[in-house]
């Protein structure tokens, strides 16, 4: 458990340091600030000791970054990267298998 939790912390910090660097650089505030806000639900969700209100908001924020990525790669780029979000899918999928039957 300490290792999908170490995992979950490291995948929010380094979403929330692209984020930052984003709004830096891009200048464009939105979508960057929403993968922050999602990274700092996800980080908080940790501390709740309710695993399946852990998990429940967890998938919830998932939900999230896969619309927000999908909206920031037709803004940003004008196309889908559908292996980037195919990893991402089954990344979240691994940590929540791993959370429910851990």
């Amino acid at each position: 458990m300490v290792l999908i939790y170490t995992l979950i912390i490291a995948y929010g910090l380094l979403t929330i340091l692209a984020g930052i660097s984003q709004i830096k650089i891009k200048k464009m505030h939105v979508l960057p600030f929403v993968f922050v806000i999602l990274s700092v639900i996800m980080l908080s969700s940790l501390l709740i000791s309710n695993i399946t209100l852990m998990i429940a908001i967890l998938v919830l924020v998932f939900i999230g970054m896969h619309v927000t990525a999908l909206v920031q790669g037709v803004v940003v780029n004008r196309k889908i990267h559908y292996r980037h979000h195919f990893i991402r899918l089954v990344f979240h999928s691994i940590i929540i298998l791993i959370l429910i039957f851990e």
